[in-house]
């Protein structure tokens, strides 16, 4: 048993590390976004849900990467600043799935084809929000506890026309269980790919970091239950059905890889590339978090945690 556990501790801190450097990079890109434009001016760029606010709030989320707890509370802050709900939701999902380091994990763990799908399946699934709506550790304990045989079995492997429905329905359900947020659940993807979930299942489960238990816990306390309710079921429904969209259209033109061989990091540490650019971003990050704490920056994530004010959303 201990043995199983160290094994499940090591994977995911190789799964960790793999990471760790483009989401640092993406964390600090966002930070340069939201230093030279104000939460403000990002409002008054999204005033309605009109195309042109929709492709704003597209361009703006991508330019402001961010782990999907720091979108939902930056999408709340550009909300009480004016911004259209619409389109700060629009905005909380591109700066989660149209991001850098996202491109750069998913293409280490799960190749290009996947890649390029979440990039097409990202705005279908906002333009499917706007007609709708108006782990780490566990990636490392299911590589090394659940057999691959079960996986085979929930995700209907030996059914192919009923596994590309069943898929982007599952995905974001296990996202939701999940509890890992944005760039993290790639890792948990590839170990869901190799298992046997369809091809818009990945899209789905990668989808699907905003609806999470913890991130539907937020929605809660900033916009109220029956909201948070509303936000889950149209989330889930442009989830599943961008995600079934990519499927067809990858799978239209024979863009779905037949090998299942996505990258699913050993618990090793080596002298390599990855090592020298995390110790380099580590670095960066370290002075960057002490210019946070020197610059009010406590006071700042305060502020923005208080109760939205009352009668403030219709």
């Amino acid at each position: 048993m201990t043995e199983s556990i160290l094994r499940a501790l090591s994977m995911a801190f190789a799964m960790g590390w793999e990471i760790l450097w483009p989401l640092i990079l993406g964390f600090t890109l966002s930070a340069v976004v939201q230093a030279v434009v104000s939460h403000r001016e990002m409002a008054r760029l999204l005033p309605d849900d009109r195309p042109g606010s929709i492709a704003t709030a597209l361009a703006l989320g991508a330019a402001s990467s961010s782990c999907s707890y720091a979108a939902v509370a930056l999408a709340r802050a550009l909300f009480r600043k004016g911004a259209n709900f619409t389109a700060a939701m629009a905005f909380e999902m591109a700066s989660t799935n149209l991001v850098v380091e996202l491109s750069i994990i998913m293409l280490a763990f799960l190749g290009w084809q996947l890649t390029l799908a979440e990039f097409v399946g990202a705005p279908i699934m906002v333009g499917l929000l706007v007609d709708i709506a108006g782990g780490l550790l566990i990636a490392g304990a299911l590589a090394a506890w659940v057999p691959a045989e079960f996986w085979q079995s929930f995700f209907l492997v030996d059914r192919p026309l009923v596994a590309k429905l069943w898929g982007p329905i599952i995905g974001p359900l296990v996202a939701v269980i999940s509890f890992v947020c944005s760039v993290g659940n790639i890792p948990l993807a590839a170990v869901l790919w190799n298992g046997g979930i369809s091809f818009g299942g990945v899209i789905a489960f990668i989808f699907a970091d905003l609806i999470v238990l913890p991130v539907l816990n937020i929605y809660r306390k900033y916009y109220g239950l029956k909201m948070a309710g509303f936000l889950f079921v149209t989330f889930y429904a442009a989830m599943a059905g961008a995600a079934l969209i990519a499927e067809l259209i990858f799978g239209a033109l024979d863009l779905i890889p037949v090998q299942r061989n996505a990258r699913v990091a050993e618990a090793s540490v080596t002298w390599n590339y990855t090592t020298w650019l995390n110790i380099f971003f580590l670095i960066l990050a370290a002075l960057l978090v002490w210019r946070f704490l020197k610059t009010g920056g406590p006071a700042m994530l305060r502020m923005m945690n208080r109760p939205a004010a009352s009668g403030h959303l219709h």
